[in-house]
């Protein structure tokens, strides 16, 4: 293999990273927009905002994902020479993608409404404690044992997060344990939609089918959801619907995207492993942008937190 094509790969994976550490940034940003933009008297809707942020950018992305999807199905019919690789064929794989794009809702839902409650580094690094989840319900549903390594790494980014959720934050929101009880949330729920997506990908379903059926059933499920909170999809500033707009372009799809696509490329591992930059990103950036500075026991719980997957990420390789 030719150095330029070794190093495609890990280009390709850093600009993963980096676009998915924008998801936050954001967010925020439309956030602040949307509180400089209330009315004084009343306090605003933050919690169904948040559903409206999560309903646009998963909806703008399964909107941007299906011309792909029927220009991929167009070439795939008009080269009989070249057919696919044929798949098993099981309904069960559509039931488990849909049941997959409700944990996806949830996770955005939970998650992106956290960023109203909570500081930014809080919230990144709770929300990527999700291989940690992983591993525990794969060892309590399928019986598959971590390695000691694992368990320890597993027990200290148990610690972290301990530590994350009862520090007091500075320049954080208003009620930082709720926001720190939705970024875990939003962990469980992207725990559920990788375990679920694995096994309906298992199951016949290709990775441009699962990713357009996952975002779309999480558009729609989101979508009622702003509205019975008391939220409108209108008169919003230009602003705001940017925010939305970049958020489902970059952090969604070519961040997510470019992450899918290096994890073929490389191991598996080496992905998890620099998919942690991804909080440490987020935190440079809402410390530049909006000068949000970590206490001293929200910074010491990220370090554990990455240091424990990293651990743990090392005792599933040994």
């Amino acid at each position: 293999m030719s150095r330029a094509a070794e190093i495609k790969p890990v280009l390709i994976l850093a600009i993963g990273v980096l676009a998915i550490s924008t998801g936050a940034i954001f967010s925020r940003w439309a956030m602040v927009e949307n509180a400089l933009q209330g009315d004084l008297s009343s306090a605003p809707n933050l919690v169904g905002f948040g559903l409206f942020l999560a309903a646009g950018r998963v909806g703008v992305a399964a909107i941007s994902l299906l011309p792909l999807w029927l220009y991929s199905k167009f070439r795939r019919s008009s080269a009989p020479l070249d057919p696919p690789p044929p798949r098993p064929r099981s309904w069960a794989g559509y039931g488990w993608a849909f049941a997959a794009g409700l944990c996806l809702a949830l996770h955005f839902g939970t998650w992106i409404t956290s960023l109203a409650y909570t500081s930014i580094v809080a919230s990144t690094v709770l929300v990527t404690t999700n291989p940690i989840w992983i591993a525990l319900a794969t060892w309590i549903l399928f019986g598959d044992r971590p390695s000691r390594r694992t368990m320890g790494g597993i027990a200290v980014a148990l610690l972290g997060s301990a530590i994350v959720s009862w520090s007091p934050q500075i320049s954080a929101g208003h009620q930082p344990w709720l926001g720190n009880f939705l970024a875990l949330g939003g962990a469980w729920a992207f725990s559920a939609y990788f375990l679920m997506g694995r096994t309906a990908q298992r199951r016949g379903i290709s990775p441009g089918t699962y990713a357009l059926v996952t975002s779309g059933v999480a558009a729609i499920a989101l979508a009622p959801l702003p509205v019975i909170t008391g939220e409108t999809y209108g008169s919003h500033s230009p602003w705001i619907y940017l925010c939305v707009l970049l958020s489902a372009l970059i952090p969604q799809l070519i961040g997510h995207s470019s992450l899918n696509w290096a994890m073929t490329q490389l191991s598996p591992i080496t992905t998890s492993l620099v998919i942690l930059i991804e909080p440490i990103g987020a935190s440079m950036l809402g410390f530049w942008i909006f000068e949000e500075q970590p206490s001293v026991g929200v910074a010491v719980g990220a370090i554990a937190i990455i240091a424990g997957i990293a651990l743990s990420y090392e005792g599933l390789k040994s």
